[in-house]
C-alpha cells in the first residue's frame, strides 16, 4: 500500500519515492469504488470549526493549485472561548459569531453539508444530502457534540431555562440565557458542575462559577455557590490546581468533587449527583444550576474504521496521523491526542498537522511533532485571570511569560478577554498566521538568559 511506500522512502530518493507515490495513489483510486471526477479533492477538510479553518488556511497557502474542500453545514461559526464573557455579561453575543463563508480559505471550495459516513479504505466522504466525495488526503476535525441526553432530564431542562432555572455556557441559545439568569438571582443556591468525561475547554464550568460568585458578593446578593466536578481534582495539572483551591477557600465557594451530574428535576429543581467514593446518590436543591453536557466525537465517526474505544479518531499523538490510514490526519477536540481540547491546542496542532500532510505528499519522513501545548485561561473574576499553559502529555506548565501565571493576573484578564479575540478572528480561522504561543515563549526564554548572563557578568 501507498502508507508503506511512502513513509518508509529514504532521503536520497525522495524524488522517485514521491513520482511512486502518485503512481500508488493512482493504482489505488483506480481500484475504488466509482466517484465523479468533479467529487474528488487532493485534500477533504472535515470541519469548520477552529481546528479545521486553522488547517485550511494553512494548507490552502501552499496548496493553491489543487483542489481542496472544507464540509461543515453550519452557517455560522462561533468564538466558543469568548462565551464565558458573553455568560457573565462582559461581552455580547454577536461579538462570539461570523458566517463560515466569510472564513473559508479563498483556495478550499466549501461543502455546507453534513457528513454521513467516512470510508477510509476507499477514501471516500459520504455526504448526509449530495452525493459522495473522494480524496487523496483527509484530515478530521469535526469538534465535540453535546450529548445533553447523557444527564436524564437535562435536554428538557435547557429547553426552558426560565422555568427550570438551569443554564449553560456550552450552547449558542443556552449562553444567551446564563447572564440574565444571573442577575436575576439574589438569594438562594447555584450548582456549577463538570462531567468526569472529556469535554472541550474543561476550565470553563468553573470559570462562570467565579464570575457569577464575584458578582453576586459585588451586588451583596446572598447566594450560596458550590462546584461540583465528576474528577478527582478541580484541575488536571497541580500548579493550577493549587491556586484554584485557594481562590474557592477565600470566595466561600464550596468545592465538591467526585460528584457525577447524573439527572435534573426541573420542575422540583433538584438536581442528582452520583458520588464516586460511595457510588451513592446526593441529590442538592438549587435555584440557578449552571450544566456543562457530556461530549462525545460526532456520530458519524462511529463506523468508519478511525476511532479508539473512546469513539475519537485514533492518530499519533505527536505526528497526527492516523495508524492504519495514513493518508487520514485529526486534530481538535475529536482526535485522540490526549491533551485539554482547547482553541489554543487546535493552533498548536494545526502546523504540525500541515508540516507533517505536506511531507507525506512528497514522500518524506513526517518532520513536525506536536508537543502536548494547550492553555486555558482561567478567568476568576472582571479583572482577574489565571492563564494556565502547560502539556497535556507531561502535565507540566509551558508558561510563555517571564511571570508566576498560576498567579491572577489584571494583565491576563485583558489579554484574553480583548486582544486573544482578535488573534482568533483574524490570525487563527482566518488567515492563519497564528501558530500558538511557542515563538513567544522562545523569545523570552533567550530574552531571560541574555539577562540571567548580564547579571552574572556584572556581579
Amino acid at each position: 500500500m501507498i502508507r508503506n511506500l511512502v513513509l518508509r522512502a529514504p532521503a536520497a530518493h525522495r524524488q522517485s519515492a514521491a513520482v511512486a507515490a502518485r503512481r500508488a495513489l493512482a493504482s489505488v483510486a483506480a481500484s475504488r469504488p466509482s466517484v465523479p471526477a468533479h467529487n474528488h479533492y487532493r485534500v477533504v477538510v472535515v470541519g469548520a470549526g477552529t481546528a479545521g479553518l486553522a488547517v485550511a488556511h494553512q494548507l490552502g497557502e501552499v496548496l493553491k493549485g489543487d483542489k481542496l474542500a472544507i464540509v461543515d453545514p453550519s452557517p455560522v461559526h462561533y468564538n466558543q472561548p469568548l462565551w464565558t464573557f458573553v455568560g457573565a455579561g462582559i461581552k455580547p453575543f454577536a461579538d462570539s459569531v461570523r458566517p463560515t463563508a466569510h472564513l473559508i480559505p479563498s483556495s478550499f471550495q466549501w461543502l455546507p453539508h453534513a457528513v454521513a459516513r467516512i470510508d477510509p479504505t476507499n477514501q471516500h466522504v459520504h455526504l448526509a444530502d449530495r452525493g459522495t466525495l473522494s480524496y487523496d488526503y483527509l484530515v478530521v476535525a469535526p469538534g465535540l457534540t453535546l450529548r445533553w441526553d447523557k444527564i436524564s432530564g437535562l435536554a428538557e431542562a435547557i429547553a426552558d431555562p426560565a422555568e427550570s432555572g438551569v443554564v449553560s455556557n456550552y450552547h449558542a441559545d443556552a449562553v444567551r440565557s446564563t447572564w440574565p439568569a444571573v442577575q436575576a438571582l439574589k438569594r438562594g443556591r447555584a450548582l456549577f458542575t463538570m462531567p468526569s468525561t472529556p469535554i472541550k475547554c474543561a476550565g470553563a464550568p468553573q470559570k462562570i462559577a467565579y464570575l457569577a460568585e464575584e458578582h453576586w458578593r459585588q451586588n451583596g446578593h446572598n447566594v450560596a455557590v458550590t462546584y461540583l466536578a465528576g474528577g478527582p481534582k478541580i484541575f488536571a495539572i497541580d500548579k493550577y490546581a493549587a491556586a484554584l483551591t485557594d481562590v474557592c477557600k477565600s470566595r466561600g465557594i464550596e468545592t465538591r468533587l467526585g460528584h457525577e451530574l447524573v439527572a435534573v428535576d426541573a420542575s422540583n429543581r433538584i438536581a442528582t449527583f452520583r458520588r464516586a467514593a460511595d457510588n451513592e446518590e446526593v441529590k442538592l436543591q438549587y435555584d440557578l444550576l449552571h450544566a456543562t453536557p457530556q461530549m462525545a466525537a460526532p456520530a458519524f465517526l462511529a463506523d468508519s474504521q478511525l476511532t479508539d474505544a473512546a469513539g475519537f479518531v485514533a492518530v499519533d499523538r505527536e505526528t497526527l496521523q492516523h495508524g492504519t490510514f495514513p493518508s487520514v490526519f485529526a486534530l481538535g477536540d475529536a482526535s485522540s491526542v490526549p491533551t485539554s481540547k482547547t482553541a489554543a491546542a487546535a493552533a498548536a496542532q494545526a502546523p504540525i498537522a500541515v508540516a507533517n500532510i505536506l511531507a507525506h505528499m512528497s514522500g518524506k519522513a513526517l518532520p513536525a511533532r506536536y508537543d502536548g501545548y494547550t492553555s486555558c485561561p482561567l478567568v476568576t473574576g472582571r479583572k482577574s485571570l489565571i492563564l494556565a499553559e502547560f502539556s497535556g502529555f507531561t502535565a507540566q506548565p509551558m508558561e510563555t511569560f517571564p511571570v508566576d501565571q498560576a498567579v491572577e493576573r489584571a494583565s491576563m484578564f485583558h489579554l484574553t478577554a480583548h486582544v486573544l479575540p482578535e488573534v482568533y478572528w483574524h490570525g487563527l480561522v482566518n488567515r492563519g498566521w497564528w501558530k500558538g504561543p511557542k515563538p513567544v515563549r522562545e523569545w523570552f526564554a533567550k530574552w531571560a538568559t541574555a539577562s540571567d548572563k548580564v547579571e552574572k557578568v556584572a556581579a
